[in-house]
């Protein structure tokens, strides 16, 4: 086997009573031939593994540090202990290469689709932007580029440890908003937050009268296009929002990070009763509920917002399963996605 472009050996193992697993690859050199004075090899020990159970292992190749040549591997020896007394299953048996993710998005962010009634935005090719003071102010510590990708405007931060966003001059009054919308792109961040600030209403920074809050999204998925849907109600320490005037990135690693951003909105999630009708019917139980009942809705749904009477979204689920010890008596709407980005509606009696 030429291994040469192969970065890690993969197989899976269980054992009911193995206490040392050893893997041993050897090459036999450009010559092909056993003992041709070319021959490399490497033996690795696996200490104690897990009994009675399936261990997948994912060895990098790099591990087997005297096998020098890895073009005409011919040889893979396992051994352990006990001496001649080791049972073991074996399955999955392959050599294979990290896929190379790309630095940089091909494709642009989808475009959204909130109704632009319903919409404040700061930076979007599809909406009708407010003015915005900086993307970058002298503060912040990352770089910032406008580029383009498919003909679409999109911000570029790299080496990013924070950096400043301000509408001082025209400070937004998100007060009738419910939720914040950002697109995001990035290759390498595993850390990604986001902080608002509201300047109160003497509309100055450190007037007294400032309130803030700093989300963190851990793990975002990296090499692909992630669109946030954030609450302001978890921004819970804002307790003003009718003068936001900073929106401030930051991130993990320091001062390494690069991300990509388009579609950054504040919007109004509002349903009424006339768009139950527009989509597939939510299955849900019990329905009526009581106060305390526990609402089920289908395994596959990933995520859902309640309605109330007047179309003011006042709860975001995540799961299939929704509590009702927080709601009053009356009617709601539920909107739900599946796992397949789809969405569903019913209305609910509480009593």
């Amino acid at each position: 086997m030429n291994l040469t472009n192969m970065t890690h050996m993969h197989l899976d193992i269980w054992t009911p009573n193995m206490t040392t697993f050893r893997v041993k690859l050897v090459d036999f050199g450009a010559d092909g031939a056993f003992a041709g004075g070319d021959d490399t090899d490497h033996e690795l020990v696996f200490s104690n593994p897990a009994q009675s159970q399936w261990i997948s292992l994912n060895i990098p190749l790099a591990d087997f540090t005297n096998l020098v040549n890895k073009g005409h591997v011919a040889q893979v020896i396992f051994s352990g202990l006990p001496v001649a007394g080791g049972t073991v299953y074996i399955d999955n048996v392959y050599f294979y290469k990290d896929a190379v993710l790309p630095t940089a998005p091909i494709a642009a962010a989808p475009n959204p689709t909130h109704a632009a009634a319903n919409v404040i935005s700061m930076f979007s090719n599809v909406y009708t932007n407010v003015t915005v003071d900086t993307w970058r102010t002298s503060w912040s510590s990352a770089t910032l580029e406008d580029i383009q990708i498919q003909g679409n405007d999109t911000k570029k931060y790299s080496a990013l440890d924070f950096v400043g966003v301000e509408t001082v001059t025209n400070q937004m009054n998100l007060t009738n908003m419910t939720h914040m919308h950002l697109d995001m792109w990035t290759p390498n961040m595993t850390t990604f937050r986001v902080k608002l600030v509201d300047f109160g209403a003497d509309g100055a920074f450190a007037g007294g009268d400032d309130t803030e809050h700093e989300l963190v999204f851990s793990n975002p998925a990296q090499a692909q296009w992630v669109s946030l849907n954030i609450p302001l109600a978890d921004f819970t320490n804002l307790v003003n929002k009718g003068h936001v005037a900073q929106v401030i990135f930051s991130g993990l690693p320091t001062a390494g990070g690069t991300v990509y951003l388009d579609n950054i909105y504040f919007y109004k999630a509002t349903v009424s009763t006339n768009d139950v009708f527009g989509y597939d019917v939510l299955k849900i139980y019990p329905n009526p509920v009581s106060i305390g009942q526990t609402i089920q809705m289908p395994a596959n749904i990933k995520s859902a917002q309640i309605f109330d009477a007047y179309g003011r979204s006042i709860q975001q689920i995540i799961g299939s399963e929704i509590t009702t010890n927080n709601l009053n008596s009356g009617w709601y709407i539920i909107k739900a996605e599946d796992n397949n980005d789809k969405y569903l509606v019913n209305k609910v009696l509480i009593r």
